[in-house]
C-alpha cells in the first residue's frame, strides 16, 4: 500500500515536492507495517500540478517495483497479485493514468510517463486510487508542520502514543 502526494511549484526557484509512504498495510487504520517514507524536492520543472503530481506517482511507483521486487527475491509472501494500491488525491492525473491517454495540448510532454504508468496499472502491478485530499497522509510530507502536528502525524505513521 502506498500514499503519494505532491506540491507544484512549492519552492522558490518554482520546482515541486512530493512525499510518499509504503507500507505493508493501511497506516491510516493503526497497521504498523510502515517501510518507506520519502521527502524531496522535485529534479524536474511541471508545467502543471497535474504534472507535478504524475512525476510524484512515477517515483512512488518505481519505489513499490524496488520493494515488491525484494520481497519477492526474500521469499516473504506478502506480495499481493492484485497489485500494490496506491493513493493519490488529484483526480486528473489519476483518470489520465488509468486511461493512458495525454488528452490536452499543454499535457504531451509527459505522454512516456503517463504510457509507462498506465502499463503498471493494466498488468496489475499497480492499482490507483483517488484519496481525498484532507486525509491522505503522505500531504503532511509536501507542507512545513508545526511541532503538536508533527508530533500527531509521527504518532500517526509509527502508530505509537506519545512522543
Amino acid at each position: 500500500m502506498a500514499y503519494v502526494d505532491s506540491s507544484h511549484t512549492s519552492h522558490d526557484d518554482l520546482s515541486s515536492h512530493t512525499g510518499y509512504i509504503v507500507s505493508l498495510g493501511p497506516i491510516e487504520k493503526g497497521y504498523n507495517g510502515l517501510i518507506m517514507v520519502n521527502s524531496n524536492k522535485q529534479t524536474s520543472f511541471n508545467l502543471s500540478s497535474c504534472e507535478s503530481e504524475i512525476v510524484g506517482i512515477l517515483n512512488c511507483a518505481n519505489s513499490i517495483l524496488w520493494w515488491r521486487e525484494l520481497l519477492k527475491e526474500l521469499k516473504v509472501g506478502i506480495v499481493d497479485s492484485k497489485g500494490t494500491v496506491l493513493f493519490n488525491d488529484n483526480r486528473s492525473a489519476i483518470t489520465m493514468l488509468k486511461s493512458g491517454t495525454v488528452n490536452f495540448k499543454r499535457s504531451k510532454h509527459v505522454n512516456l510517463k503517463v504510457k509507462y504508468l498506465n502499463n503498471l496499472i493494466n498488468t496489475n502491478t499497480i492499482k490507483l486510487e483517488y484519496h481525498q485530499s484532507e486525509t491522505l497522509i503522505a500531504d503532511y510530507l509536501t507542507k512545513p508542520l508545526n511541532g503538536t502536528r508533527f508530533r500527531e502525524y509521527v504518532n500517526l505513521l509509527l502508530n505509537i502514543r506519545n512522543i
